[in-house]
């Protein structure tokens, strides 16, 4: 019996002691690398050529000197996974960056989820270590839009305002359209302490133009503006005083 007992300690002790120079569990090296911060350059479709974005995330302080490290963050929109992007450390192992390949004729406009990622990195022992991390972030590539021509004729208090909207039609020949018929659009005012009022919605009407008719006594700047869409960056008009 005692034997058994010295034996059964000896098999623990030996399993403590491989415990110890085996590599970090997941969780364990969730605690030694932390991400955070994962952002992507904003895009502005405007050409159906495909374009680099740049992706960069970083970490929380480490505890322990490291060799480089790595992080291949899964790329979704919506409840699809549309791919991955690679991000690499320097010689500052908290900061990486990599770069995603987005093609207008293949990725749809939209706000993509950057995570979670699958991280790797090596200590000075030369240990491997992966672990999956749970940060998110977004990155934004959304079509190009701008609202030109915009024009002002005054006849008393009367003022009627023009804007046309147009945008770059993703996935549809690759070019900028008018507005479709229908959006709205808001003419605001600026007030005396600088900041900016709505002053009236405008539904655009053929050929991508909203057409705006106010009464005013007074002087002051306005400007148009567009909200955006889910697939499409909001837009300013240039600003006009009358």
């Amino acid at each position: 019996m005692r034997r058994s007992i010295i034996s059964l300690l000896s098999t623990a002790l030996l399993g403590s002691a491989l415990a110890v120079a085996t590599p970090s569990t997941a969780n364990a090296a969730y605690g030694v690398y932390d991400l955070y911060d994962i952002q992507a350059t904003d895009y502005h479709i405007n050409t159906g050529s495909c374009r680099y974005i740049a992706v960069t995330a970083r970490a929380a302080s480490v505890p322990q000197p490291l060799n480089e490290v790595t992080a291949q963050v899964d790329v979704w929109l919506g409840g699809s996974s549309i791919g991955s992007v690679s991000l690499t450390s320097g010689a500052d192992v908290t900061s990486l960056s990599g770069r995603y390949y987005f093609c207008p004729g293949l990725d749809a406009p939209g706000t993509y989820r950057l995570g979670p990622s699958n991280v790797s990195y090596e200590d000075t022992n030369y240990d491997d270590y992966d672990f999956v991390d749970q940060t998110t972030g977004v990155m934004k590539a959304l079509q190009s839009t701008s609202l030109k021509n915009f024009s002002v004729k005054k006849k008393g208090n009367k003022r009627t305002f023009k804007v046309k909207g147009t945008y770059f039609g993703a996935g549809f020949g690759s070019k900028y359209m008018s507005f479709p018929k229908g959006t709205k659009i808001q003419l605001q005012r600026q007030t005396s302490s600088g900041s900016w009022k709505f002053v009236k919605t405008a539904k655009v009407g053929k050929h991508g133009v909203a057409t705006f008719v106010i009464t005013s006594k007074k002087k002051a700047k306005y400007r148009a503006v567009d909200k955006g869409t889910v697939r499409s960056w909001p837009a300013t008009s240039k600003t006009l005083s009358k």
